[in-house]
């Protein structure tokens, strides 16, 4: 039996007969006997690049139209037909059928160091094989992480699964601590700073890079770099105008001071500092402590002897200091041991005795009114007086005046309120002479007349208030309810003079006692209201009686008046029968017309006749 097969031109088929291998069958039409045996017929597609063998592949490794290609494990392999670059390989056994082209082959070893890559290279960037690397500047070459040398600038082909790497050189200074490697490469230049220095690179006439203490490493290709130290031991010296550090850095400060200051090596005073700019490094023992304009403390200072700008001050335990500079106060100081600057201006000290006692202030005083933690000026007035205590206990009363008083002294003041008072009385419960129970509520008001006996009588309010109180039981028991409802006057003036005499002579004096409110029980006030009424309604019954009286003399007098006068009488029917009509809508009468007509002849009849007579 014959079978019929056309193979494209892109493919090529082996034939075989039970697993084995018969023939190779190129494209074109073909006539295969299939008589006896299993035929199979494998297909092969042709590409651009050789196609990998597989290991159960039937075809022959050596075979007419057929090339193979080996590449090794350490070999990258670039594949060009017809001198047209097609791609890369990778380690493997390929076949290249010969018919479709000349084939030539450039095999590339991984273990070789990358090389730059010249210009007229014309593979990819990057590929499945590798990547292609451009450095700018100088880098390192690195295998299995080791450093081995420099790179110059250019372009590297660094292969997928190769040993080397590439690492971009750092253009400053790095640290080696942890890199032995350094000392291998003649490219680097090492750089170590002690613990007490900082050391600072100069590249091209400016400052490259500031390090402190530890070991680094700088790239030569990069250019030749000087290294200035500083020994961070040494006192800090004014720093030249045209100095060409910068003000800040990390491992440094820059002080600029207008005024002199106090320079101190762990935290002990060393000398004085004239104005400038200093460096002070972080990390050293030195640190500047700017001179206060104020007054500096030198209980624990002994050195301030040896520093001439120092004017030093005393203050004694009895004292208080105010320093003035350039006419006004710049500080106030109390018991100890102080020193000013020379180079802030001269002072003047003007102290103050606390065992003094204290004098009224003049208008023109300078010093201000008041002074935390030293001093207070009270001021005596109309409405309060100022009571002058020594050790809290008062001493006498200070005239008109302003006056200033030491907190740390043994004076101090007293304000007391001249103004009226009031006092808060509570309500009492009492019995009336008539046995009538009232609650009264006083208004009591009072005024300080003796500041310096209040002082000593501290329970002087109270003293009042009981005054009051009895004075209220007097007045109530002593007059019956009608006496005290009616006649308040004499209640209050009496209420009054019986509280003042009964109040002790405790500086103050009572301007207002008053009932201001008298209150009864409900039954007292439901009687009195029943009495109230009755004696209302007994005025209106009079009244009524009167108004009747009234009105029956002169219904007599009208009734003379008509029966002597019968005009006026008429009058007055006329007068009631408008208002009757006034109230009527309607009249109807019932008759003949002739009786309408007598009716109203009668009393045209009538009306002619009463006014003939």
């Amino acid at each position: 039996m014959w079978s019929t097969l056309n193979v494209p031109r892109h493919q090529r088929w082996a034939h075989l007969q039970d697993n084995k291998f018969v023939t190779l069958l190129s494209p074109g039409r073909h006539s295969v006997s299939t008589w006896s045996g299993a035929h199979e017929f494998v297909k092969y597609e042709l590409g651009d690049l050789p196609t990998p063998i597989l290991p159960q592949d039937p075809l022959p490794s050596v075979h007419p139209g057929v090339e193979t290609v080996a590449i090794a494990d350490h070999e990258r392999v670039a594949v060009f037909v017809h001198g047209h670059f097609k791609g890369f390989l990778g380690p493997g056994l390929y076949r290249w059928w010969t018919d479709a082209g000349p084939m030539t082959l450039q095999r590339f070893d991984v273990r070789e160091e990358p090389q730059v890559l010249p210009q007229d290279d014309l593979f990819p960037d990057a590929t499945a094989h590798y990547e292609t690397v451009r450095m700018e500047n100088y880098s390192l070459l690195k295998r299995d992480q080791i450093v081995l040398h420099t790179l110059p600038p250019g372009r590297y082909r660094l292969w997928t699964g190769g040993k080397y790497a590439i690492q971009a050189c750092a253009t400053e200074w790095f640290s080696i601590e942890n890199l032995p490697w350094y000392r291998d490469i003649p490219d680097a230049l090492a750089l170590t700073v002690a613990q007490h220095e900082v050391a600072v690179v100069w590249r091209d006439g400016r400052v490259f890079s500031i390090h402190g203490p530890g070991r680094y490493a700088y790239w030569r290709v990069f250019g030749e770099v000087e290294i200035q130290r500083f020994d961070i031991r040494e006192e800090p010296v004014p720093l030249a105008e045209d100095d060409p550090l910068p003000d800040t850095h990390a491992l440094y400060d820059t002080v600029k001071m207008e005024n002199h200051a106090l320079l101190r090596r762990d935290q002990a005073f060393v000398r004085a500092m004239p104005p400038g700019r200093y460096r002070l490094w972080k990390g050293g023992k030195f640190s500047i402590q700017l001179c206060s304009t104020e007054a500096l403390s030198i209980e624990s200072f002994p050195q301030y002897a040896d520093i001439p700008d120092l004017i030093p001050m005393n203050v004694a335990q009895h004292e208080v200091a105010a320093v003035w500079r350039g006419g006004r106060v710049v500080g106030v100081y109390g018991p100890g041991r102080y020193a000013y600057w020379r180079a802030f201006g001269e002072v003047e000290v003007q102290r103050f005795d606390l065992r003094a006692e204290p004098t009224a202030i003049a208008e023109e005083d300078p010093l201000p009114a008041d002074w935390p933690n030293y001093w207070s000026t009270v001021t005596t007035s109309d409405s309060q007086a100022i009571i002058l205590c020594r050790d809290k206990q008062p001493f006498r009363l200070l005239p008109a005046g302003r006056y200033r008083l030491f907190h740390a002294g043994k004076w101090s003041a007293l304000v007391v309120g001249l103004g009226l008072q009031t006092v808060d009385v509570a309500p009492q419960d009492l019995l009336t002479q008539d046995q009538i129970p009232v609650r009264l509520k006083a208004a009591v008001a009072l005024r300080v007349v003796d500041p310096l006996k209040i002082s000593v009588q501290p329970d002087w309010a109270n003293q009042a208030y009981t005054a009051v109180q009895i004075a209220m039981r007097e007045v109530v028991t002593a007059r019956t309810l009608d006496a005290l409802l009616i006649d308040r006057a004499a209640v209050d003036a009496t209420l009054a003079t019986l509280a003042q005499q009964g109040l002790p002579d405790v500086g103050v004096q009572l301007t207002t006692v008053s009932v201001k409110d008298i209150i009864l029980p409900g039954e007292i006030k439901d009687l009195l209201n029943r009495v109230t009424l009755a004696k209302k309604e007994s005025e209106a019954m009079a009244i009524k009686r009167r108004e009747e009286t009234s009105q029956t003399r002169q219904l007599a007098n009208t009734a003379r008046l008509l029966e002597s006068n019968p005009v006026l009488l008429r009058l007055k029917e006329l007068e009631a029968l408008g208002e009757i009509a006034s109230k009527i809508d309607r009249i109807t009468l019932v008759g003949s017309g002739d009786m309408v007509k007598s009716v109203l002849l009668s009393d045209l009849a009538k009306g002619s006749n009463d006014a003939s007579e």
